[in-house]
């Protein structure tokens, strides 16, 4: 997997063929066919373990008495997914660069990934509502928004070689949207 980032995020998808994967994985072509049927199958494998590593980096906002305040939950989740982001260039590089995945196909799996993502934050800005920590507001839209932010910010920092600050980025992208969404009162 680690191997088909790299050729990916250098060559484009469709650009990239197994053997440069096997060649970067230092295997022969028997051993990747025991693990997947296509350079399809290795994609499909990359957008699922982003989705797993950025979802297991975001926890539900507890509020009560000797927890930290929700700013500070929501700042933590995203200081995880940022540093996750940050750490592992090459998958920030094929999520981030559309024309990496020039095929339809993979730009649709791509779309597909960041339609996924984008439910998580709108069912999250729910529960949010629900807590009474977000304002009534599009989910949908709103979701949209900032995972466009925030897809941006990456991008835009990520063009140098420096590993960007992930609490100081955190803290900018939630001052940012911070009035869009919350309901000041209620978060302390």
């Amino acid at each position: 997997i680690g191997a088909a980032k790299r050729v990916f995020a250098e060559q484009g998808y469709s650009n990239a063929s197994i053997s440069q994967i096997i060649g970067e994985a230092g295997i022969a072509r028997g051993t990747f066919y025991l693990y997947f049927d296509s350079k399809r199958t290795v994609f499909d494998s990359i957008l699922s373990e982003a989705l797993e590593g950025l979802t297991a980096r975001i926890t539900v906002i507890q509020v009560g008495e000797n927890l930290s305040s929700p700013r500070a939950q929501v700042t933590r989740n995203l200081e995880r997914v940022l540093t996750f982001l940050f750490e592992d260039r090459d998958l920030s590089q094929l999520l981030l660069n559309p024309g990496l995945t020039p095929d339809l196909e993979s730009a649709q799996q791509l779309d597909a990934f960041y339609e996924r993502v984008t439910q998580l934050i709108a069912a999250s800005l729910v529960h949010g509502i629900r807590m009474g920590l977000v304002r009534d507001c599009d989910t949908d839209l709103v979701a949209a928004a900032l995972l466009g932010a925030i897809r941006g910010a990456t991008r835009r920092l990520l063009r140098t070689d420096e590993v960007p600050d992930a609490a100081r980025v955190a803290d900018e992208l939630l001052s940012f949207s911070w009035r869009g969404v919350a309901v000041e009162e209620a978060w302390g």
